[in-house]
């Protein structure tokens, strides 16, 4: 073997070596700490407070050390040295500031962050190099002991991710740590001295400083609680100090405050406003594929993504049902879409009723006069329409409407609401929007009702005429 390999072993297989290890890029900081026994050849691992076993020496790696020892070339006090100068350069390369030589004064100059300082570092002097270095590596020592908490999120976001989150959810994990945690004094906490009463304090405290919903406080609680979680799963805490606080507490501090029904919901005068416009626009524009969109989800209360995602195939004429079991997603990632399933992940069928026949109708005379072949039912010679082409045109069509701007949501609400007051029950509007009903409902009930029942309600609740 080459003097390179001998070099090899001698640095990595005795003594104390610290190393930095990406472990499926989960950034964390792993300590190998090898030691040489007669009796064993294992490596114990030290993860941010764990003890793992890594795996036995291999037969060449033994016999290669054996080899060593035997020629003389394992210098164990070389080999410690070299081990210690690797250590020592690896915490000055944490520093961002570099060492200043002496000039007048005769002092070595350097600086270490310091929050209290405006400049936030703060400068060391010494009458030698080794002392500057030295009072470095005492800052870094000490400060790589840590675990705060915001690189605790940042692991526990990793491992979302590699078990197949979706890149929209890690993008609002981001967003959402960002509006709760970034700059404050929660995120520096060391894990470890996070109690119940921490997090109780500082949830309430978020919460009446951002005046945050009852949505909003879950996400909190959902990141703190994950956090913790992973904490305990990988033994960097001893217990998850969220299993002792009580949530129900922060119910009261939240902006329970809501919009009005008249400003979630369109009265029968704006929907019929909104449908004049969209059927004089499909007459100056045929190819304009959004406002079809629109059209039909004031006919069916389908979600957005839903819309986007139908194909022509989903029509089935035979047996009189619209099936939904798609919908087209916008990666904020990536700004990809791509088609996944519904919302709940469950596929559903409308009864079609005479107004999406002679929608579906129209569209395919359209279809046919500009020669357009997609696959898709809202779509053009260029492209099909994207959920966020559909939403901004029903914004936009309310605007020309001269009535409140109000979205797709706000339709799907308005149908559910007009099947309820015509008698329907919460298990049937449910089955037919998407919706999940309450928790007994769901479990307990069973939708039974015929079709003809059900585009019976989904008639009278449409909003198109």
């Amino acid at each position: 073997m080459s003097d390179t390999r001998w070099n090899f072993w001698s640095f990595s297989d005795a003594g104390t070596l610290l190393l930095c290890h990406n472990m499926c890029d989960m950034r964390k900081r792993i300590i190998i700490s090898t030691t040489m026994k007669k009796t064993n050849k294992i490596i114990p691992l030290d993860v941010r407070g764990t003890t793992k076993t890594a795996t036995e020496l291999t037969s060449q790696e033994l016999e290669a050390l054996q080899y060593m020892k035997k020629c003389g070339k394992l210098d164990m006090v070389n080999v410690q040295k070299q081990a210690d100068m690797i250590k020592r350069n690896e915490y000055l390369s944490m520093n961002p500031w570099k060492i200043s030589e002496p000039k007048s004064d005769k002092f070595w100059r350097g600086y270490i962050p310091d929050k209290s300082k405006p400049n936030g570092r703060r400068q060391i002097k010494r009458t030698t190099r080794k002392g500057v270095e030295d009072a470095i590596i005492d800052y870094w020592k000490k400060e790589s002991d840590h675990i705060y908490f915001s690189d605790a999120f940042q692991e526990w976001k990793d491992i979302q991710e590699l078990i197949g989150v979706s890149g929209n959810t890690l993008l609002k994990y981001k967003s959402d740590y960002k509006r709760f945690f970034s700059g404050t004094d929660f995120e520096k906490m060391d894990i470890r001295d996070i109690t119940s009463q921490t997090i109780s304090v500082f949830m309430i405290q978020t919460i009446k400083c951002l005046n945050l919903k009852p949505k909003a406080g879950a996400a909190l609680w959902g990141i703190i609680n994950g956090v913790m979680k992973n904490a305990k799963i990988n033994r960097q805490i001893p217990e998850n100090p969220c299993e002792y606080i009580n949530t129900r507490l922060f119910q009261k501090h939240y902006d329970k405050s809501k919009k009005t029904a008249a400003e979630r919901t369109f009265s029968s005068e704006e929907a019929n406003k909104l449908y004049q416009v969209l059927l004089e626009s499909e007459q100056k524009k045929p190819t304009h594929m959004q406002v079809y969109a629109v059209e039909l989800a004031m006919m069916t209360g389908m979600r957005v993504g839903e819309l986007a995602g139908l194909y022509w195939s989903d029509i089935d004429y035979e047996n009189g049902i619209l099936n939904i079991s798609k919908s087209e997603k916008h990666d904020r990632v990536t700004n990809e879409y791509h088609i996944s399933e519904t919302k709940n992940a469950k596929e559903r069928f409308v009864p079609l009723t005479d107004q999406m026949i002679s929608l579906f109708k129209r569209l395919e005379q359209v279809r046919t006069k500009y020669n357009i072949t997609s696959d898709y039912l809202f779509a053009t010679t260029t492209g099909h329409c994207t959920p966020r082409s559909i939403s901004e045109c029903a914004r936009y069509k309310c605007a020309q409407a001269k009535i409140p701007v109000k979205s797709i949501h706000a339709i799907r609400r308005t149908l559910n609401s007009r099947m309820r007051v015509n008698g329907a029950d919460s298990v049937t509007t449910a089955a037919l929007i998407g919706n999940t009903p309450a928790v007994n409902e769901n479990f307990y009930t069973y939708d039974v009702s015929e079709q003809k029942y059900k585009k019976e309600l989904i008639r009278k609740a449409s909003l198109c005429g």
